[in-house]
């Protein structure tokens, strides 16, 4: 599962953009798979990465993505996209002031 820690914001971005972008993609792979515990610890990582991201106009696709999902015929990716906001936006309310102050 990912941790987030206060140089995680400063680890996230040493990381490559293509490698970033590998991240992401698998972890939103990873909210279709069929093991609820992996679908809840990619959900929590999209939201980390999202509360790093979205707040300094990063990763503009993330809420596109999630409202895609969130339409989805299959219930498991509405679930998995509904509960990621949602973790999303407690992380940003929690921790998006303090990692854009580093």
């Amino acid at each position: 599962m990912c941790h987030q820690e206060e140089d995680g914001h400063d680890f996230w971005f040493k990381l490559d953009d293509e490698v970033r972008g590998q991240i992401k993609e698998a972890l939103f792979n990873l909210l279709g798979h069929q093991t609820a515990s992996v679908v809840k610890d990619a959900g929590v990582c999209l939201g980390i990465i999202a509360t790093i991201e979205l707040p300094i106009g990063q990763w503009p696709e993330f809420l596109n993505l999630m409202a895609s999902n969130a339409t989805n015929d299959d219930y498991k990716f509405r679930l998995a996209a509904v509960q990621t906001l949602g973790q999303t936006m407690e992380f940003i309310e929690l921790y998006g002031a303090h990692l854009n102050n580093q």
